[in-house]
Protein backbone atom coordinates (compact mmCIF):
# COMPACT_ATOMS: atom_id res chain seq x y z
CA UNK A 1 0.00 0.00 0.00
CA UNK A 2 1.29 3.61 -0.55
CA UNK A 3 0.97 4.50 3.04
CA UNK A 4 3.05 1.40 4.10
CA UNK A 5 5.93 2.34 1.45
CA UNK A 6 5.85 6.25 2.63
CA UNK A 7 6.22 4.69 6.06
CA UNK A 8 9.10 2.32 5.19
CA UNK A 9 10.82 5.61 3.67
CA UNK A 10 10.60 7.75 6.40
CA UNK A 11 12.07 5.07 8.65
CA UNK A 12 14.96 4.69 6.33
CA UNK A 13 15.47 8.21 6.11
CA UNK A 14 15.24 8.27 10.17
CA UNK A 15 18.25 5.62 10.12
CA UNK A 16 20.13 7.50 7.59
CA UNK A 17 19.38 10.87 9.22
CA UNK A 18 20.45 9.23 12.71
CA UNK A 19 23.47 7.73 11.96
CA UNK A 20 25.05 10.56 10.21
CA UNK A 21 24.23 12.71 13.01
CA UNK A 22 21.46 14.45 11.75
CA UNK A 23 22.88 16.16 9.02
CA UNK A 24 20.21 15.69 6.04
CA UNK A 25 16.88 16.37 5.89
CA UNK A 26 14.30 13.64 6.29
CA UNK A 27 12.54 14.85 3.00
CA UNK A 28 13.20 16.50 0.34
CA UNK A 29 16.77 17.56 -1.02
CA UNK A 30 19.74 16.03 0.95
CA UNK A 31 22.23 18.81 -0.28
CA UNK A 32 23.25 19.97 3.10
CA UNK A 33 22.88 20.35 6.57
CA UNK A 34 19.84 20.80 8.22
CA UNK A 35 19.21 23.88 10.78
CA UNK A 36 17.46 23.11 13.97
CA UNK A 37 13.89 22.28 14.15
CA UNK A 38 14.02 21.36 10.49
CA UNK A 39 12.08 18.52 10.61
CA UNK A 40 14.99 16.17 11.33
CA UNK A 41 14.05 13.26 13.89
CA UNK A 42 15.72 13.90 16.96
CA UNK A 43 16.97 10.95 19.00
CA UNK A 44 18.06 11.78 22.86
CA UNK A 45 21.66 11.74 23.37
CA UNK A 46 22.72 11.10 19.73
CA UNK A 47 23.02 14.65 18.35
CA UNK A 48 25.23 15.89 21.29
CA UNK A 49 27.40 12.96 21.04
CA UNK A 50 28.55 13.49 17.43
CA UNK A 51 28.96 17.26 18.23
CA UNK A 52 31.34 16.03 21.01
CA UNK A 53 33.50 13.76 18.47
CA UNK A 54 33.63 16.62 15.87
CA UNK A 55 35.10 18.61 19.24
CA UNK A 56 37.40 16.19 20.31
CA UNK A 57 39.01 15.41 16.71
CA UNK A 58 39.99 19.44 16.78
CA UNK A 59 41.48 18.53 20.68
CA UNK A 60 42.90 15.67 20.25
CA UNK A 61 46.31 17.10 18.50
CA UNK A 62 46.74 19.24 20.77
CA UNK A 63 46.10 16.37 23.41
CA UNK A 64 49.11 14.58 21.89
CA UNK A 65 51.06 17.56 21.74
CA UNK A 66 50.60 18.36 25.49
CA UNK A 67 51.00 14.27 25.85
CA UNK A 68 54.48 14.07 24.35
CA UNK A 69 55.48 17.34 25.63
CA UNK A 70 54.65 16.28 29.33
CA UNK A 71 56.41 12.97 28.71
CA UNK A 72 59.25 14.94 27.11
CA UNK A 73 59.59 16.80 30.31
CA UNK A 74 59.11 14.47 32.65
CA UNK A 75 61.89 12.58 30.77
CA UNK A 76 64.52 15.13 30.78
CA UNK A 77 63.73 17.11 34.07
CA UNK A 78 63.53 13.90 36.45
CA UNK A 79 66.54 12.97 37.10
CA UNK A 80 68.41 16.30 35.73
CA UNK A 81 70.73 17.36 39.22
CA UNK A 82 71.85 14.08 39.39
CA UNK A 83 74.36 13.05 36.21
CA UNK A 84 75.79 16.42 35.83
CA UNK A 85 79.80 16.98 35.28
CA UNK A 86 81.15 18.74 37.87
CA UNK A 87 84.35 19.95 35.79
CA UNK A 88 81.41 22.21 33.92
CA UNK A 89 79.51 23.46 37.26
CA UNK A 90 82.73 24.44 38.82
CA UNK A 91 83.38 26.00 35.60
CA UNK A 92 79.85 28.23 35.90
CA UNK A 93 80.61 29.06 39.43
CA UNK A 94 83.95 30.34 38.61
CA UNK A 95 82.73 32.34 36.10
CA UNK A 96 80.48 34.15 38.26
CA UNK A 97 83.46 35.68 41.00
CA UNK A 98 84.33 37.90 38.38
CA UNK A 99 83.75 39.59 34.71
CA UNK A 100 87.11 38.72 33.49
CA UNK A 101 86.42 35.17 34.59
CA UNK A 102 83.13 35.43 33.28
CA UNK A 103 84.47 36.83 29.65
CA UNK A 104 87.01 33.94 29.51
CA UNK A 105 85.38 31.25 30.90
CA UNK A 106 87.95 30.55 33.15
CA UNK A 107 88.23 27.12 34.88
CA UNK A 108 90.03 28.36 37.95
CA UNK A 109 89.15 31.97 39.95
CA UNK A 110 92.70 33.17 39.38
CA UNK A 111 91.03 33.29 35.89
CA UNK A 112 94.35 31.52 34.62
CA UNK A 113 92.57 28.02 33.02
CA UNK A 114 90.56 28.31 30.34
CA UNK A 115 87.83 25.94 29.45
CA UNK A 116 88.61 24.50 26.18
CA UNK A 117 85.14 24.64 24.89
CA UNK A 118 83.37 27.59 23.10
CA UNK A 119 81.60 30.23 25.68
CA UNK A 120 78.13 30.67 24.88
CA UNK A 121 76.69 27.42 26.42
CA UNK A 122 78.40 28.44 29.58
CA UNK A 123 77.16 32.04 29.43
CA UNK A 124 74.19 30.60 29.35
CA UNK A 125 74.20 28.21 32.37
CA UNK A 126 75.33 30.81 34.68
CA UNK A 127 72.11 32.19 34.60
CA UNK A 128 70.08 30.18 36.10
CA UNK A 129 73.51 29.53 38.65
CA UNK A 130 73.06 32.85 39.49
CA UNK A 131 69.65 33.31 40.04
CA UNK A 132 69.46 29.35 41.87
CA UNK A 133 72.96 28.95 43.63
CA UNK A 134 75.35 26.32 42.52
CA UNK A 135 74.25 22.69 41.56
CA UNK A 136 74.36 20.55 39.04
CA UNK A 137 70.31 20.80 38.68
CA UNK A 138 70.96 24.65 37.90
CA UNK A 139 74.08 24.32 35.71
CA UNK A 140 71.79 21.40 33.82
CA UNK A 141 68.81 23.48 33.81
CA UNK A 142 69.11 25.18 30.31
CA UNK A 143 70.24 22.33 28.71
CA UNK A 144 66.62 20.47 29.52
CA UNK A 145 64.49 23.29 28.95
CA UNK A 146 66.36 23.63 25.23
CA UNK A 147 65.97 19.54 24.87
CA UNK A 148 61.84 20.31 25.72
CA UNK A 149 62.12 22.77 23.12
CA UNK A 150 64.06 20.69 20.34
CA UNK A 151 60.59 18.32 20.90
CA UNK A 152 58.44 21.37 20.03
CA UNK A 153 60.43 22.95 17.78
CA UNK A 154 60.44 19.44 15.86
CA UNK A 155 56.76 18.76 16.08
CA UNK A 156 56.37 22.09 14.18
CA UNK A 157 58.96 21.60 11.36
CA UNK A 158 57.62 17.81 10.45
CA UNK A 159 53.52 18.68 10.94
CA UNK A 160 53.41 20.81 7.74
CA UNK A 161 54.76 18.42 5.43
CA UNK A 162 54.39 15.08 7.18
CA UNK A 163 51.04 15.44 9.21
CA UNK A 164 50.27 15.60 12.65
CA UNK A 165 50.21 11.99 13.26
CA UNK A 166 53.81 11.39 12.12
CA UNK A 167 54.90 14.88 14.04
CA UNK A 168 53.30 13.92 17.40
Amino acid sequence: TPETVTLLAMASAVRYTVFWGGRRALAGSHSGPVERGGGVAEVPGRHTLFALSRRLRHLLPALGLALVLLLAAWLRFSKLGQFDNQYYTATVASMLTSWHNFLYVSFDPGGVVSVDKPPFAFWLDSVPVALLGVSGFSASLVHGLAGLASVALLYVLIRPVYGRAAAL
